[in-house]
């Protein structure tokens, strides 16, 4: 599906999360995105938040179910980030979670590099459309960006996701508008 537009980011996400499930494309060193998912949570509209980390971190999430914001943030353990954001995922997840939304981790293989990316789309995909039956009006993927596009196998493709492009850097902008015109998106 297409890209939302940059200057309606917060009204058009909340919109289309009421009726699907939605992407945010983040630039992990730009909190944006992370803060974007903040407010739709605040706004109450979210009831699941997928995010980009390895899904064996799942068990710990669900045992601090409950807990306070504080105690959230003392008990989630992720992996460090090395890309240097001013809001962590943890944070994030704290915050969510503290308000009573499921924060699932999706990303099964632990791969790093481009040549990876695709392997980790459909890995992530199989996990959410089968553990957790595919994304729902309520959900939000937050990943980063070049996870959703490629054509059949990005994120986009296979979860049916609208996605809000969450980033300020041109050099993201120029490849995702290459890849969403018509000749050079083709599944």
């Amino acid at each position: 599906m297409p890209l939302l537009p940059k200057e309606k980011e917060l009204s058009a996400a909340h919109s289309v999360i009421l009726e699907g499930p939605l992407g945010i494309a983040e630039d992990h060193t730009n909190p944006k995105g992370r803060e974007l998912v903040k407010r739709l949570v605040e706004a109450g509209v979210v009831n699941r938040l997928f995010i980009e980390m390895p899904s064996y971190r799942n068990d710990g999430l669900k045992s601090l179910k409950g807990k306070s914001h504080q105690e959230l943030l003392e008990g989630i353990a992720l992996e460090p980030e090395q890309h240097g954001c001013s809001i962590t995922l943890k944070e994030v997840a704290a915050f969510a979670m503290s308000l009573k939304v499921e924060v699932i981790c999706a990303d099964p293989k632990i791969l790093l590099g481009a040549s990876r990316l695709n392997a980790r789309n459909i890995a992530s995909a199989e996990l959410i459309n089968g553990t957790y039956s595919g994304g729902k009006a309520g959900d939000i993927f937050l990943w980063g960006g070049d996870h959703f596009v490629g054509g059949k196998n990005s994120l986009t493709a296979l979860l049916n996701l609208v996605w809000v492009d969450a980033t300020d850097d041109p050099k993201w902008h120029m490849h995702w508008e290459k890849e969403l015109t018509p000749s050079s998106n083709k599944n």
